[in-house]
Parts: C-alpha cells; sequence; structure tokens
C-alpha cells in the first residue's frame, strides 16, 4: 500500500501544481497583453487540447453509461467569476452516474500519462518528438482534474459508500480487506510502482515550467 499511498499524495500535488500553473501563466499573459480578453483567448488556446480530452472524456463517460449528452463547448467563457474553459451538455441522473462523468477525466488523463511514457524512448526520439511529448504531458497534466461542477453528486455517492463499507464491517465482511487481496493478486502494486514514476515526470514539468515563470515574471517587477 505503500506505492498507493505515494501516487494518491502525487496526485494531491499535481493538482495544488496545476491551480499555480494555470494562475502563473494568465498573471504573465496579462502582464504582455495589458488586455483581459486577450489574456482569456491566449489562455485557451495555450490548453485547447488538454481542454479538448478533457471534455471528450466527460463526453464518452456518459454516453458510455446511456446519459444523453448534447454539445461540445470549447469557447472560454467567465461563469460565476471562475473562467471555463470547455464545457460538455450532459442530462441530470442519478449521483452514480455523475460522480463517474464527472471524475472521467481525471482516469482518462492517468491513463493517457502511463500511455505516453510507456512508448517513451529518449534515445529514438528527435528534439521536436521529445517536445511534443513533453507539451502532451504538460497539457494532460494541468487539465485532467475535474472543476466543482464535474463532482456534483461526488459527496453523495462518498457518503453512501462510506456508510455501505461500515455496514459490511459491523456484519464482519471486511470488503477492504478483500479488495487489497484482489489488489495484491492483479499485481497492484507492481502497477502503481511504476505509476509512482511515471507520475513525478508531470510534476517536475510544472515545478520547471513554475521555475521559469516565476523568474520571468519577478524580473518584469524589478525593471518597474
Amino acid at each position: 500500500m505503500t506505492y498507493l499511498t505515494i501516487f494518491i499524495l502525487e496526485l494531491c500535488f499535481l493538482f495544488f501544481l496545476s491551480s499555480q500553473v494555470t494562475k502563473s501563466l494568465s498573471r504573465l499573459l496579462h502582464r504582455f497583453t495589458k488586455n483581459l480578453k486577450l489574456t482569456i483567448y491566449l489562455f485557451a488556446f495555450c490548453f485547447l487540447p488538454g481542454t479538448l480530452v478533457h471534455e471528450l472524456a466527460h463526453f464518452l463517460a456518459a454516453i458510455a453509461l446511456l446519459v444523453p449528452v448534447g454539445r461540445i463547448e470549447l469557447i472560454p467563457a467567465m461563469r460565476d467569476g471562475n473562467l471555463k474553459l470547455g464545457s460538455v451538455e450532459i442530462a441530470k441522473v442519478d449521483p452514480f452516474r455523475r460522480a463517474i462523468i464527472g471524475f472521467a477525466p481525471i482516469f482518462i488523463g492517468i491513463i493517457s500519462i502511463f500511455f505516453i511514457l510507456s512508448f517513451y524512448d529518449k534515445n529514438s526520439l528527435s528534439w521536436w518528438q521529445f517536445f511534443l511529448t513533453i507539451y502532451a504531458l504538460f497539457e494532460i497534466g494541468n487539465t485532467m482534474f475535474s472543476s466543482k461542477k464535474d463532482l456534483e453528486g461526488s459527496i453523495v455517492v462518498l457518503l453512501m459508500l462510506i456508510i455501505i463499507t461500515i455496514s459490511l464491517y459491523v456484519l464482519n465482511i471486511n470488503i477492504i480487506y478483500h479488495l487489497y487481496n484482489l489488489y495484491t493478486n492483479l499485481g497492484g502494486e507492481l502497477i502503481v510502482k511504476k505509476g509512482v514514476f511515471m507520475m513525478g515526470i508531470p510534476i517536475g514539468i510544472d515545478l520547471l515550467f513554475l521555475f521559469i515563470t516565476e523568474g520571468i515574471f519577478s524580473r518584469f517587477l524589478i525593471r518597474q
């Protein structure tokens, strides 16, 4: 369980870094453009590939769960004081399916990072392939996390799972023990161990990005 704990902590740290990256980039763009509307569109363009993957994850999850969907919107807009880079029209549905649809970009993001790095070979990549790989990891790592709107119904599902787990424990049915055995027997620890290393790469990219952007922003302040 050690590697699983580390992996979860890495996800939490990447979530924190993604919010810092978006703040740093938007602040830097606004410093250059001096125009809020232009900043919004440039920011949305920078994250367009990642936004597309994010919204497609919602869309495909809804289709798989037989939930009616509408159009995918990729035009940035300010809603309730927050910048919305994209959205998918999804019909109202029960909390369980809503939670799965809401978390879909995270699952797809993790799978995408694993997929990209599984075929990565630094010795056979040209400079532009290397750059494209780094850019893809940057995009996915900073757009895969769900918004508050995406997570509607998740609290209800979490409470129900807690109640079910406690009820099974009272009935002397240790579901956690059985899940852990399944996790171990299926080689979950080896997979997660590999995932710990892989997830460290987008974290490193974000840290490098913040180091560069904050350094540039600091120079602007010094010149003034």
